[in-house]
Formats: C-alpha cells, sequence, structure tokens
C-alpha cells in the first residue's frame, strides 16, 4: 500500500517536473535580453524597427565571456535601455563562423554595435571596464528615441539636439531635413539686429553648417547644400572685411567639400580685417607664391 502510494507521488512530481520543463523551454528567459533569433532575422528586425542591433559574441569556453555577461546585462538601466530599444542577440563564435569573420571578431567576448542601417559602429573587444561598457550602452540606446521625445517644433535648441542624434545614429535623410531647418531658421533669425542677442544660446547657421560637414561623407545632398552656401559667405566677406562669421562659415565650408585651396584665393583678394585674420588661421600647409 505504502509502496504504492509512494509510486503515485512520484510519478505525480515527475508528470509536473516535466510540465515545467516544457513551460521553460518554450518561453524565453524574462532576465536574458538575448532572442532566439539567427543572425540575419535579429537583423532584419532591427531594421524593420528602426532600432540597433547588439552583438554578443560569446564562447562556452570563454571564462573572461562568463564574468563580463552579468557585469553588463544584469544592470537594470541596461536591461531596460536595449529591451526598448534595441535588438540583441547572442552569437557563439565557434558554431557561428561566418558571422564572426563577417564581423571580425578575433576575440571573446566582444561587443558590437550594429546601426538600424547595418552599418557596425562601435566594438568593444573583450568587454574591458564593463562598468563604461553598461553607460556606453544606455546613452547609446536611448539618445535618439530620447532626442525624438524631447524635440518642439518650434524650438531649434531641441531640435539642434536631434538632428546630432539622427547624424550619430546614421538617419541621414531625416538629418538632412532637420538641418536645412536649422540653417534657414538661424539665418532669419541672424538677420534681425534685435533677435541676435536673444538667440545667441540657440544654434547659429554655423552650427547647422557644422552638422553639414558631418553629413557630407555620407549623404551628397549635405555635400551639394554646402556647395551652394560658401558663394554667399565669400560675398559676405568681399563687402565686410570685418565679417567673422562669413569667414567661418567659408573656411568651415571649403574644407567640407575637399577645397582648402579656396580659403589662400580668397586671401590674397580681400583686404586687411577681422574676416582675414580667420582665413589666416585656417590657411593650407602649402601656400603659394605671388600671397601676401
Amino acid at each position: 500500500m505504502r509502496v504504492a502510494r509512494f509510486i503515485a507521488h512520484a510519478f505525480a512530481a515527475l508528470l509536473i517536473i516535466t510540465a515545467l520543463q516544457a513551460t521553460s523551454s518554450a518561453a524565453p528567459n524574462s532576465d536574458s535580453p538575448f532572442l532566439a533569433l539567427t543572425h540575419d532575422e535579429a537583423l532584419a528586425r532591427a531594421k524593420a524597427e528602426n532600432k540597433p542591433l547588439l552583438l554578443f559574441f560569446d564562447g562556452h569556453w570563454s571564462e573572461r565571456a562568463r564574468e563580463v555577461r552579468p557585469a553588463i546585462f544584469s544592470d537594470s538601466a541596461v536591461a531596460t535601455a536595449i529591451n526598448d530599444h534595441a535588438v540583441t542577440l547572442r552569437i557563439d563564435v565557434l558554431t557561428s563562423p561566418e558571422i564572426t569573420q563577417r564581423y571580425k571578431i578575433s576575440h571573446a567576448p566582444t561587443l558590437v554595435w550594429v546601426h538600424a542601417d547595418g552599418t557596425p559602429g562601435d566594438y568593444w573587444i573583450n568587454c574591458e571596464k564593463p562598468e563604461r561598457i553598461r553607460t556606453a550602452l544606455v546613452k547609446k540606446a536611448t539618445q535618439l528615441p530620447l532626442a525624438r521625445k524631447n524635440a518642439r517644433p518650434d524650438d531649434p535648441a531641441t531640435r539642434f539636439v536631434l538632428a546630432r542624434a539622427l547624424i550619430d545614429n546614421r538617419f541621414f535623410e531625416e538629418a538632412f531635413a532637420e538641418t536645412r531647418w536649422l540653417y534657414d531658421d538661424a539665418l532669419q533669425r541672424e538677420s534681425i539686429k534685435s533677435a541676435k542677442r536673444k538667440s545667441a544660446r540657440l544654434p547659429s547657421s554655423l552650427d547647422a553648417l557644422k552638422l553639414l560637414v558631418d553629413l557630407s561623407p555620407n549623404y551628397p545632398p549635405a555635400t551639394n547644400a554646402l556647395l551652394a552656401s560658401f558663394e554667399p559667405e565669400k560675398e559676405k566677406i568681399r563687402a565686410n572685411k570685418d565679417d567673422v562669421v562669413a569667414a567661418e562659415k567659408f573656411c568651415a565650408t571649403v574644407k567640407a567639400i575637399g577645397e582648402p585651396q579656396l580659403i589662400w584665393i580668397l586671401y590674397d583678394e580681400i583686404p586687411n580685417g577681422k574676416a582675414r585674420a580667420v582665413l589666416r588661421k585656417n590657411l593650407p600647409k602649402l601656400r603659394r607664391y605671388g600671397s601676401r
């Protein structure tokens, strides 16, 4: 009788354990940030959701990987940031040699930040200094979402922050639209003398040009906009030898389009003044003969 009862209890316990194991295997681990996807599936999801992809290259043999994984991903701020704003995947370097070679991984563990357009960004090789990695992950994951949330339609300051975040995260088309708005808005403010003091802390047209400079290597329309902008600045300098702002814009623009020798040409054309002093500071190293 007792033996039969023991067998019955043991069988019931076995059924419960089997059911729990099935449930746990079917449901993802809520404590893990890593998704049960292939690399291509994760990359497609990141692109579809306009989110970065965070790759953790691991190896079951790596004691270092076992140490840093909880040190980085168990942090609540990191978990919240990447769960809300990124797609996170764990890759075994031994079972996924093609993916490992694709990202040129030579150490495990290594973290790779992949932008939403599929371009690799930051690498944290061997995951040195986990506390710094945690700070960087939270900042990178939340930069663009916070900038979008805080941007206000008629506020140049918040839209400048958004433009910067869009460039950093490689949303170039949207960043270009924001930058053009910032440039036009700044020109309008700068043309009104009474508004100059009031707008001193707002992004200037030079600030907007610097954004275009950062955009130009990756987005040809930004280069075209720079080409169209430097001629008006040159005419301003010719009309006013002390127009420092125009001189700074001119130098930033011609450097961005790869034509720094234009600084020499204008430097030789204009009389001494504050604008010429700015040009002098930005002159290319090679001086041509006949220059003053």
